[in-house]
């Protein structure tokens, strides 16, 4: 806040001190407050180093191509929402069903089905922190996949 208003943009330090009262930078070099600073490049180093080890090992299955891409965006999906830690599973499932993934392995799931261990296997590695939990999430797209596009009856 108060580097924001040394450069002249002193909304967020306004706002601050009529909610809550005064702030002054003696008062923080006092409390000896330290702010962690992630950048960009960070940010992008760990959202990409899953990602390349994920494609190449999505491309050695030789997947249609649809499906290569779904699972690519469903990597990108997690290694974004993964740069602070490791995911709870229910987002892991969220970001699966959110691209639609289920969708794309139903519809090629003939040329797919054979190869879904290894896709499993592929996340796994790109993902090896939140191993388990990918195993589980993936079981839920296994099931989307068998489900509504294997011609399975639905209980409704």
């Amino acid at each position: 806040m108060i580097k924001q208003s040394k450069q002249g943009n002193s909304s967020l330090l306004e706002f601050h001190e009529k909610a809550v009262g005064k702030i002054s930078i003696d008062t923080l070099e006092r409390a000896n407050v330290k702010t962690k600073t992630i950048s960009k490049n960070m940010v992008a180093k760990a959202a990409s180093e899953p990602l390349d080890i994920l494609s190449s090992r999505l491309d050695r299955l030789n997947l249609p191509r649809p499906v290569y891409y779904s699972m690519m965006a469903v990597g990108g999906g997690i290694a974004a929402a993964a740069v602070n830690g490791p995911l709870p599973i229910g987002d892991i499932i969220g970001v699966i069903t959110a691209i639609g993934a289920g969708v794309v392995v139903g519809i090629y799931w003939d040329e797919v089905e054979g190869k879904f261990e290894g896709i499993v296997s592929a996340f796994k590695a790109a993902f090896s922190s939140m191993a388990n939990k990918i195993d589980k999430a993936f079981t839920s797209l296994y099931a989307q996949a068998v489900i509504y596009f294997a011609d399975v009856p639905k209980n409704c």
